[in-house]
């Protein structure tokens, strides 16, 4: 039981940074649009 609960606390956190990953990665794509432009 407390296995599995860390292992959803650590998918939990990959998910998130994943997140911001694509945030990032959303950003930089706006703005070589808005540079290009």
């Amino acid at each position: 039981m407390l296995v599995r609960k860390q292992g959803k606390h650590k998918f939990m956190l990959w998910k998130q940074r994943f997140v911001l990953l694509l945030q990032i990665i959303r950003g930089i794509f706006l703005m070589c649009l808005c540079l290009r432009q």
